[in-house]
């Protein structure tokens, strides 16, 4: 969110390395795409956000949240086309209830990059699809009509690409469609390359133009080579907490789709997993671009199941029960995630953050000679820094100094100048405040220092956490369970 606010304010969409010290993580079409969306509908300014009400913060969420609902509506249709055209109308029909009701599904309603660039994919696969069926026709009067499906496709997915790297690993299955039953190969094959290619490169093109190109080698570098405890086992396991009927059912259905020979889904699967497993850093969002593959796969698998039942009343009724079962378990636990009340404590928060920093930083039009006395600076992990785009590009305060803690890159906080300081500490900040100066590396030691030269203000307390376990809502991505906010002034 914080990189399209930065977009509607004509600020531009690549950030620099005075917003972020990685600016060149990922490219920058999601954020233009949901610029572009947020502009449509008049965000922020129809909504009439106030200083201090709670309401205004929940709302300014809940018009970005709806667009990616409508973009999951877009998505389930896609599934459902796709399921159609290869396998038949049942397990179409089977997989867009399984995307519709899943609780795993609901990741796609996140303000996510993942979730942008969803139905880009699908799309791509879609025409690529689309294109098959008008080779299968061996008819040369249909050729540019071919040739121009290819040409989308290959536009959808270089916009892919161009919203987030790993998204390359779809381009096997794609190929694979285009390949399969055509008879000039080669050539349909390079036409859709072309932009699959040459719209990514606008990204380090850009850079190169504008003098950053070590930036974005360092970015890149930086991002490909995170680590964390979080890895690919990790993440399967949360997967599994979320919903682990599609999960199971998902593996299952996978073994018995390769025991049949499907390369479809086998390319879909195998080329991204695989690049999970060479990551040291993996969370369970991204394996969004799974989910529809997911559901494609327990359609077939129900499918090939009721299809062993010979009486074919009793094979209806069976394939009947069995969607009604795992579609009322996944309706059941989808309702209970939305009807969470998670983000209370959250909007409550950052309601209190905003009105501190709207209330502590002189009038914008102030002829204050020293700038520093009117700015205020934030002091919290990386997830902290969620709290300011609303105070920066919805209300237009531009007197806020950000310094993050959790930067491995950075061996200290650079140092802060400004007279007032705002500390929020969350749990993995708490963990790390040491009681000595002489203990500890020394950015913690900083850390501390500001810690024990504030007083708190504000105490958040989230109860919801905990009621919900079992599906894996700890991990809901927000600041914690507690959250202490402190203060020099």
């Amino acid at each position: 969110m914080r990189r399209a606010m930065q977009v509607l304010d004509g600020l531009g969409p690549q950030e620099s390395k005075d917003t972020y010290f990685y600016p060149y993580d990922h490219p920058y079409f999601g954020q233009i795409f949901l610029a572009s969306l947020l502009k449509i509908v008049g965000y922020p300014d129809s909504l009439s956000p106030k200083v201090g009400d709670v309401h205004s913060i929940e709302m300014l969420y809940l018009v970005p949240r709806v667009l990616m609902g409508l973009l999951a509506v877009a998505d389930t249709f896609l599934i459902y086309k796709i399921a159609e055209i290869r396998y038949g109308r049942n397990v179409a029909f089977f997989a867009g209830v399984f995307f519709a009701v899943m609780p795993l599904s609901l990741l796609t309603r996140g303000i996510l990059l993942d979730s942008l660039l969803l139905p880009f994919v699908l799309a791509s696969i879609l025409f690529a699809l689309y294109s098959q069926k008008i080779s299968e026709l061996n008819r040369d009067n249909l050729i540019s009509s071919r040739n121009i499906l290819v040409l989308i496709s290959g536009i959808f997915m270089g916009l892919a690409i161009f919203t987030k790297i790993p998204v390359f690993t779809m381009m096997p299955v794609i190929a694979f469609i285009i390949l399969e039953k055509n008879n000039k190969k080669l050539k349909t094959l390079g036409l859709w390359l072309v932009p699959v290619i040459l719209i990514p490169l606008i990204w380090p093109a850009s850079a190169l133009f504008t003098g950053h190109f070590s930036d974005w080698m360092n970015g890149v570098l930086w991002q490909t080579s995170r680590e964390s405890s979080k890895d690919l086992h990790h993440s399967i396991e949360l997967i599994f907490l979320i919903d682990p009927i599609l999960l199971v059912l998902s593996i299952i259905g996978f073994i018995y789709s390769e025991l049949k020979g499907n390369y479809f889904i086998f390319l879909w699967v195998v080329p991204f997993v695989v690049f999970l497993s060479i990551l040291g850093w993996v969370v369970h969002f991204h394996w969004i671009l799974m989910i529809p593959v997911f559901c494609i796969i327990s359609s077939l698998l129900i499918e090939g199941v009721v299809k062993k039942i010979r009486y074919k009343r009793l094979s209806q009724v069976a394939g009947i029960v069995l969607i009604t079962s795992i579609s009322f378990f996944g309706l059941t636990s989808t309702i209970s995630l939305i009807s969470s009340n998670l983000n209370s404590a959250y909007f409550e928060l950052y309601s209190f953050i905003n009105q501190q920093l709207m209330e502590n930083t002189k009038s914008y039009n102030s002829s204050h000679e020293n700038k520093v006395d009117d700015e205020i600076a934030v002091v919290g992990t990386h997830r902290v820094k969620a709290l300011l785009w609303i105070p920066e590009h919805v209300f237009d305060n531009d007197k806020i100094v950000w310094r993050d803690t959790d930067i491995g890159a950075q061996k200290l906080l650079p140092p802060i100048e400004n007279k007032k300081i705002i500390i929020i500490v969350d749990p993995n900040l708490r963990n790390r405040i040491i009681p000595y100066e002489t203990i500890g590396n020394d950015k913690d030691k900083q850390i501390s220092w500001i810690y024990r030269n504030a007083d708190a203000i504000a105490t958040f307390i989230n109860r919801e956490n905990n009621k919900y376990e079992y599906m894996g809502m700890q991990e809901n991505y927000v600041l914690g369970t507690f959250v202490e906010v402190r203060s020099n002034y």
